[in-house]
């Protein structure tokens, strides 16, 4: 995953640090960033990005065509993203060609790809010949070398305007650089990973939810309800709203649980363990399919049904962190679960007050399995202003 064809890409940074004690070291520098206060402090941001994201959304409207919702949620959490983290505009929700989102997404392909071709890392490093590369693994090869160089650009400049002792944003890139342990390549891998991971699972959990939700009209009029009850005639979503928005953070829960984004977490035993009967010596890799637990009716009644209501009282089920775990658990779950949750709910309260979504023909709620899980058909609607 850190490496693209022998390519340095997202390197070793925080999900792809195996080291445990640097992993360990890693997360203590970036916690600060997804703290509770920094979380308040990034409404403003997730307002100001919805924003412009409704200005893209009118702009659909008005040209009646239709379009996927997973490249429109793709946009707008790049650009969340890269706003709250390193202060930066991609305005990949403005400009048709950005550069950004293919980079993203090739980049993405690269690691699927990586995984499907059976081979050691080691010697994927042979497409970094020419001569083995075709205009796929070159586009590939290349996303890479676009995203490192422009994660290089932003960290020199941030760096030249701290020497400088200019006033500079005290976000996560601000953590990286003052920290003073972390090498170039160290501050790189970690703006990588955010990036990426801070914008890919995000988008794709949005569209999962948006296809819930209008696939289920009283789902819609009593998500509606709500926030017309708790934002009244604002526009702009507050940090006191969330935790009155129980009914939003229900559905978008009971979308996490039907479609899992993340396949799974994958850890290697440090111990012998027996499960279910069966011997598993240390040193062997396991997966967690969250499928599994997902649709598994022992867990949950007619998984099959999209019912946010299961989730008014789930936390007084019996082992429910275990059972549901969609940012990961233990000490390498995701570290901006709560981010992404927040972020979520901002911006699925902003688009549906202010538009109406009708899929087109032959939409449906198909995984495609990937390292990722995304939506096969992309969630591709007619938009209309309510």
């Amino acid at each position: 995953m850190g490496f693209i064809f022998g390519e340095r890409g997202g390197g070793y940074g925080l999900i792809t640090n195996t080291e445990e004690s640097s992993h360990h070291r890693r997360r203590q520098i970036m916690n600060p960033a997804f703290h509770r206060k920094c979380l308040k402090d990034f409404m403003s941001k997730f307002n100001y990005v919805c924003d412009r994201f409704l200005v893209r959304m009118d702009t659909i409207v008005h040209d009646r065509q239709p379009t996927s919702m997973v490249k429109e949620f793709a946009n707008v959490t790049l650009e969340v993203a890269s706003q709250a983290f390193f202060n930066i505009e991609t305005h990949a929700i403005e400009i048709p060609n950005s550069p950004f989102p293919a980079a993203m997404q090739n980049y993405l392909r690269g690691i699927q790809h990586n995984f499907d071709i059976p081979l050691h890392p080691v010697f994927l490093t042979i497409f970094q010949f020419k001569i083995f590369q075709n205009a796929t693994k070159r586009l590939q090869i290349d996303a890479v070398r676009f995203l490192r160089k422009f994660a290089f650009n932003v960290i020199t400049t941030r760096m030249k305007d701290i020497r400088q002792d200019k006033v500079v944003p005290e976000d996560l890139l601000s953590l990286l650089i003052n920290d003073g342990s972390l090498s170039m390549d160290d501050i790189i891998d970690e703006f990588i990973t955010i990036f990426i991971a801070g914008q890919d699972t995000t988008a794709n959990a949005l569209s999962f939810a948006l296809y819930g939700i209008i696939t289920n009209p009283h789902v819609e009029d009593k998500l509606l309800n709500e926030l017309d009850q708790v934002l009244g005639d604002r526009d702009h979503v507050e940090f006191a709203d969330l935790v009155k928005l129980k009914y939003l953070d229900s559905v978008f829960e009971e979308s996490l649980r039907k479609y899992p984004v993340v396949q799974a977490p994958s850890r290697i035993l440090t111990k012998d363990i027996t499960v279910g009967g069966y011997h598993i010596p240390k040193g062997n890799g396991i997966n967690s399919l969250q499928i599994l637990f997902c649709m598994n009716p022992e867990i949950w009644k007619n998984p099959e049904v999209f019912d946010p209501e299961r989730f008014s009282n789930a936390k007084n089920m019996r082992n429910f962190g275990m059972t549901h775990f969609p940012f990961s658990i233990g000490p390498r779950n995701c570290i901006g679960y709560n981010f992404a949750r927040i972020e979520s709910k901002v911006i699925l309260a902003r688009l549906l007050r202010k538009f109406k979504f009708k899929l087109m023909p032959g939409q449906s709620d198909k995984m495609r399995a990937r390292v990722i899980c995304s939506s096969r058909d992309g969630v591709i609607c007619h938009v209309t202003e309510r």
